[in-house]
């Protein structure tokens, strides 16, 4: 990690997914030819997911990140695999990290949409599942994943003894936080939720502090963040002790609360509450196929925090950016790319 070197090339762009989107259908036109030579464009795992997604057109999507001169961005994990605040950027032919990224052992991603199966509840959707259910389900994934790491650290003993006996403590130390965590969760959400099938939390959570679009869509910065939170703290109860950072979920690291909490990871639970509160909302979330565009935005949000600028043509998506961009204090500077910025359409 210390060994790699800084970057010190073009302004890097982050490119939402429907930018990405124009240049399939339009070709590059002269908007797209003055990105590649201007700007260093770069992409994440967010955006092959995506891809990947585009049955029948991963081709083009793949050709298109090329003819950009795209560079792949990820984030550095240590050698205990966890996050360390900091990315990289590769040159590699787009192709090539597509397939790397097939070729991912498909637990990872089995963990990834468990995880996201307590927002999705609450957004309204896996609406016949308990939340037992889906703690259960959690676990399951936890523990394939536990197993995985397991058999990988078997090849290390006979060279790295040492460092395979700490990565065993480690593996059986985030299995146990892990279950520990999700069941502590599903305990309290059985605790507050009566009648957990059927149940919509963002329903009843912007009913019980009166937010939504028409309360929240007037507000301008800045300090968007901090006039949300005044709005939402009138409405809380006298006896309910909260901070701002407590309520948008930023205080601590929701699993290794003695970890540090980076920006990038920060932006995902602030994005998630304001879609959540009904601050500029991405619509019918409830429906699987809403959902998960709702949550490639987040990551797309998060990622771009170690770009220059983010472009896309999403005005609610950069609203809730901009919110959260501006109380973290992260640079990346947001651009909402205008039907007549781009040629050939």
């Amino acid at each position: 990690m210390d060994n790699i070197p800084v970057y010190q090339g073009k302004l890097t762009a982050y490119l939402d997914q429907n930018i990405l989107d124009i240049f399939v259908k339009h070709g590059l036109g002269e908007f797209g030819e003055m990105l590649a030579r201007e700007y260093q464009v770069i992409y994440s795992d967010e955006t092959l997911k995506e891809i990947k997604r585009s049955v029948g057109y991963e081709n083009k999507f793949l050709d298109v990140l090329n003819q950009l001169g795209a560079f792949h961005l990820k984030v550095c994990l240590d050698e205990y695999f966890q996050p360390t605040g900091k990315a990289t950027i590769t040159e590699r032919d787009s192709y090539q990290a597509f397939h790397e990224y097939n070729s991912n052992e498909p637990v990872y991603e089995r963990i990834y949409d468990s995880m996201m199966m307590n927002v999705q509840k609450v957004y309204g959707g896996v609406s016949d599942s308990t939340f037992d259910d889906i703690k259960d389900t959690q676990i399951a994934v936890y523990y394939d994943l536990h197993n995985f790491i397991l058999k990988n650290i078997e090849d290390l003993k006979p060279e790295l003894p040492g460092l395979a006996i700490q990565l065993e403590a480690q593996a059986e130390n985030m299995k146990k936080k892990l279950a520990d965590a999700v069941s502590e969760n599903a305990k309290l959400a059985s605790q507050n939720v009566s009648n957990p099938i059927g149940w919509s939390g963002i329903k009843d959570f912007r009913e019980f502090l009166s937010t939504g679009p028409m309360q929240l869509n007037n507000i301008e910065p800045p300090n968007v963040i901090q006039q949300i939170w005044g709005i939402c703290q009138e409405k809380l109860p006298n006896e309910v002790d909260i901070t701002l950072e407590q309520f948008f979920g930023i205080g601590s690291n929701p699993i290794y609360p003695s970890s540090e909490y980076f920006k990038y990871q920060k932006v995902t639970s602030i994005y998630n509450m304001l879609n959540m509160l009904g601050y500029y909302p991405d619509s019918k979330v409830h429906k699987e196929r809403r959902f998960i565009a709702a949550m490639s935005d987040q990551s797309h949000a998060s990622m771009a925090t170690f770009a220059d600028m983010l472009l896309s043509r999403d005005k609610f998506f950069l609203k809730k950016v901009e919110a959260a961009y501006e109380f973290l204090g992260v640079n990346t500077h947001t651009f909402h790319v205008e039907a007549n910025m781009y040629t050939s359409v």
